[in-house]
C-alpha cells in the first residue's frame, strides 16, 4: 500500500466531476492563443505536440509527469517542499501498465495515437479508449531533456494506484522525514539542483541565492 503522496491522476481530473471545466475548449483556446507567445508551435493535427507543449508550460492536461532517471525523481521529491514531512518516490513500469490497461507490452508512440487519447482531448465525441497509458514522447525543449521527461496520458479520472491491479507496474518508495535533509545534500553533490534540472536564468539566480545564503531579496 502506498502512505502517502496524491492519488497518481493529472491535474486536470484532480478537480471534482461537478466543478471541472470543459477540457476541449481549454486545449483550444490555448492552441488559439498559442502561436502568438511560442516561436514554433506543432501543426494543428499534431495533437499529441500540442498537448506535450501544454504540459510543459503548466497547464492542466490528462498527462502525468514522470522521469526516467531515478536522480531526477529523487530531486523533486526531498529537494522541493517542505522537509520536515517524508517523502515518496514513485517507480512505474510503463510496459506493465499498457499490458493492464490496453494489453500491449509496448511503450504507446503517440503519433499513431492508436487509442483516441490523443484526439479526443481537442475533438469532442472523438471516439476513445477508457485507459491510462504510458506513452513516448519527443524531447522539444532542453528541460524535458535533461528531466529525462517520460508521460502517461489518461482516458478518465481514475487514479492509476486505485485499482485491483496497480501493485504490478506501481513501487512506492518512502523517505523518512529524518533523512530527507541529508539524502537532499548528497543529491545536489551529485550535481542536481533547479538550475541543471530547469536550465533557465531564473532558476540559475535561484541556485546563486541559495548557495551564497541569500534565498530571499527586498528592494532589488
Amino acid at each position: 500500500m502506498r502512505r502517502t503522496g496524491l492519488p497518481l491522476v493529472p491535474k486536470f481530473f484532480r478537480t471534482p466531476t461537478d466543478s471541472r471545466p470543459d477540457e476541449q475548449t481549454i486545449n483550444n483556446t490555448f492552441k488559439l492563443k498559442a502561436r502568438t507567445r511560442h516561436p514554433v508551435c506543432p501543426t494543428d493535427d499534431d495533437y499529441p505536440g500540442w498537448l506535450f507543449l501544454m504540459q510543459h508550460y503548466g497547464l492542466g492536461t490528462r498527462l502525468l509527469d514522470w522521469t526516467e532517471s531515478p536522480l531526477v525523481a529523487a530531486f523533486f521529491a526531498v529537494c522541493l517542499g517542505p522537509s520536515d514531512n517524508e517523502a515518496e518516490i514513485i517507480g512505474l513500469l510503463p510496459d506493465a501498465l499498457n499490458e493492464a490497461e490496453v494489453d500491449a507490452r509496448v511503450i504507446a508512440n503517440p503519433k499513431s495515437d492508436d487509442w483516441g487519447l490523443f484526439r479526443s482531448a481537442f475533438i469532442r465525441g472523438e471516439p476513445t479508449r477508457i485507459a491510462n497509458v504510458a506513452v513516448a514522447c519527443d524531447h522539444f525543449d532542453a528541460r524535458m531533456v535533461v528531466q529525462r521527461s517520460a508521460f502517461t496520458i489518461h482516458g478518465s479520472d481514475s487514479p492509476l494506484d486505485q485499482n485491483d491491479k496497480w501493485e504490478t507496474y506501481v513501487r512506492s518508495f518512502v523517505i523518512p522525514a529524518e533523512y530527507r535533509k541529508r539524502l537532499a545534500a548528497e543529491i545536489m553533490m551529485l550535481g542536481f539542483s533547479e538550475s541543471a534540472l530547469f536550465p533557465d536564468l531564473e532558476h540559475l539566480s535561484r541556485d546563486i541565492n541559495l548557495f551564497f545564503g541569500r534565498r530571499s531579496w527586498t528592494d532589488g
